[in-house]
């Protein structure tokens, strides 16, 4: 990545990782975040006591994946995560492919903003969240970069 793109109306999608989650991912996420409500990794309870389809992804999950979208962009601007906040605002479920993804909505070649989300093939946002970068100091200004240079990971 050569730097972060102009933000402007039409201001490129930035997408850097697509998951398709599994039981085990979730069991395993649940289980080091010590989340211990069962619809992350007990289908039998998902489904006959919480009336849920499948298994969900947690929320948590989500959000460290778009964690992960800005400190990737962020990196290469080059620069660091200031904040970052997200919310859930849709169920995922396991199974299901996921796009996390981004773009700038602003940036004076100090400081960016980005707005990410997670979004399913259908485009339903599912989770959203909000990136502010701070250039590293001493880092080349760079008011005008063509394109994020982040490319699409493989469904893991």
């Amino acid at each position: 990545m050569t730097g972060l793109p102009d933000a402007s109306a039409d201001a490129p999608v930035i997408t850097a990782l697509q998951a398709r989650p599994d039981p085990l991912q979730l069991f395993c996420f649940s289980a080091v975040t010590w989340n211990l409500h069962r619809i992350h990794y007990d289908l039998t309870y998902t489904q006959g006591t919480e009336n849920l389809p499948d298994l969900v992804v947690p929320g948590p999950m989500q959000g460290a994946w778009l964690l992960q979208v800005a400190a990737t962009a962020a990196a290469a601007w080059p620069g660091r995560v200031e904040s970052f906040s997200y919310r859930n605002t849709r169920v995922a479920y396991v199974h299901q492919l996921l796009a996390m993804e981004g773009t700038v909505i602003s940036s004076d070649g100090t400081h960016a903003a980005l707005s990410l989300w997670v979004r399913l093939e259908d485009g339903t946002r599912t989770c959203e969240g909000v990136a502010r970068l701070r250039r590293r100091t001493g880092a080349p200004a760079q008011p005008d970069v063509a394109s994020p240079g982040v490319a699409p990971a493989g469904g893991t």
